[in-house]
């Protein structure tokens, strides 16, 4: 379950997928902000969201166009994430050092 003032960040093409807006509604009854990232601004998920980024990547039924909205909505939480670490850069950097401490012994 989440807290107050915690994020959760859903990504999603269509903005329809039924399991990505129940967890949404779980997301918002915990008073957890929701962000999503879609494709498409008129869509379930972007009801239910309190924060909607649209990252306009239209598909085709070619074999490998699926991949140009994956890579825009990747590119999205990775600037997400660069910006989070930049304003919390001390917390990161100590996060990260225990990360690396944690997997020190699975390495070869």
């Amino acid at each position: 379950m989440m807290k107050p003032g915690e994020i959760f960040i859903a990504i999603s093409h269509s903005g329809s997928t039924k399991d990505i807006v129940e967890v949404l509604n779980v997301a918002n009854k915990s008073q957890a902000e929701t962000i999503s990232i879609v494709s498409t601004i008129k869509s379930p998920v972007t009801k239910v969201s309190k924060h909607v980024l649209c990252v306009d990547a239209p598909e085709t039924n070619f074999k490998f166009e699926p991949m140009t909205s994956r890579i825009a909505q990747l590119s999205v939480i990775d600037a997400i994430a660069v910006g989070v670490s930049l304003m919390r850069s001390d917390e990161v950097l100590d996060n990260l050092r225990k990360s690396r401490a944690a997997l020190i012994d699975k390495r070869y």
